[in-house]
């Protein structure tokens, strides 16, 4: 007995069917062939390859523009919001009370009793700071010259706060 075809066996209307299967099957072995897929992929080696070329698309004038008016905005928001003025007056507080407002225009020091001990505080044309302090960690010694408006130095084993004043508030992160 003969062999039949696979499409002859069928009927017609199958026959059409399978002929519709096979034209899919034979375009989608051509896509995935391997001549076709190499092509593909050198070809997406290539647009990849100048995509890491080329990682951003190039500016253009309205992006200088953009760019331009935003650098300005940031330095007239830094002048505006962040430069603090100068000091002119100090106000030393013991414990819950103000000890003193002082002009800062001066060259004097001051020595205060708290619980622990001596504080000498240095007031020197503008600046000033705690020079000596009897607790343990020195931080407000440690602190340094305060010249600028809204800075402070506190000494909490002792109780002494300095805090320095200007004509205006400065800006910091608690004014939110």
């Amino acid at each position: 007995m003969r062999r039949r075809s696979f499409f002859s066996s069928l009927s017609s209307r199958s026959g059409l069917y399978a002929r519709r299967h096979l034209g899919r099957v034979r375009s989608l072995r051509q896509r995935f062939s391997r001549p076709a897929f190499t092509r593909r992929a050198a070809s997406m080696r290539a647009a990849l390859s100048a995509a890491r070329a080329h990682p951003f698309p190039r500016l253009l004038a309205g992006d200088w523009l953009t760019l331009l008016a935003s650098l300005l905005l940031v330095v007239l928001l830094f002048q505006a919001l962040w430069q603090s003025q100068g000091a002119s007056k100090l106000r030393i507080r013991q414990g819950d009370t103000v000890y003193a407002t002082l002009s800062l225009d001066q060259k004097r020091t001051l020595h205060l009793h708290g619980p622990q001990g001596e504080t000498e505080i240095v007031i020197d044309h503008g600046r000033v700071r705690f020079l000596r302090a009897p607790c343990n960690s020195q931080y407000c010694v440690h602190q340094g010259w305060l010249t600028r408006a809204g800075q402070v130095a506190i000494c909490l084993p002792n109780q002494i706060s300095l805090e320095l004043l200007g004509k205006r508030k400065s800006y910091d992160s608690l004014n939110y």
